[in-house]
């Protein structure tokens, strides 16, 4: 599975703004584990769209189950703001090819910011530039791998991923600091 969080390339007909995406690929390994990785990467303004899209194709394989997430409107919000990408525009980001399935996980920000929380994530404000918003696309995707977990998974199955989720976590975390 790859839970992805996007901020699409914008069309031609609009202004030029960064853009990017993170991936969260999660491995099942054995019946109640799984390996994790995170890819998080950004493209500036006036860079071609089309290099979004190749890099995002070698991460799936044959069996890629994907979990996109697209924003919804809180609630008692009925305005869409200017950059908040449609899902057409989402979708067009996302390579066909190598893609069992692809799910749309419209998720609202208080929300998403709430399964961050339980993962000890930081998420980009609602209010976020795309410019603001390309640091947190990694730490986005986790969070909707993490919602996803409590909405689809049972209590025993969640604790055993969220655990190995959580240790891997540390080790990230710890390579961080050997690498800086």
């Amino acid at each position: 599975m790859i839970a992805l969080a996007i901020q699409p390339a914008p069309a031609a007909s609009e202004p030029c703004v960064p853009f990017g995406f993170g991936a969260f690929i999660i491995t099942a390994r054995g019946r109640h584990e799984a390996s994790f990785e995170c890819h998080e990467h950004g493209y500036g303004a006036g860079y071609p769209p089309h290099a979004m899209r190749e890099r995002l194709q070698g991460l799936f394989t044959p069996e890629t189950t994907a979990l996109i997430y697209y924003q919804a409107e809180d609630f008692g919000s009925r305005a869409r703001r200017s950059h908040d990408p449609s899902r057409a525009e989402i979708m067009k980001s996302i390579p066909r090819s190598g893609l069992r399935t692809a799910q749309l996980a419209a998720i609202p920000h208080h929300i998403l910011q709430h399964a961050g929380g339980v993962a000890g994530l930081q998420l980009s404000s609602r209010h976020s530039t795309p410019l603001g918003r390309l640091g947190y696309l990694g730490n986005e995707a986790q969070a909707v791998w993490v919602y996803w977990l409590f909405r689809r998974c049972t209590p025993p199955l969640r604790r055993q991923l969220l655990s190995s989720y959580q240790a891997w976590q540390v080790i990230e975390k710890a390579r961080r600091k050997v690498i800086a």
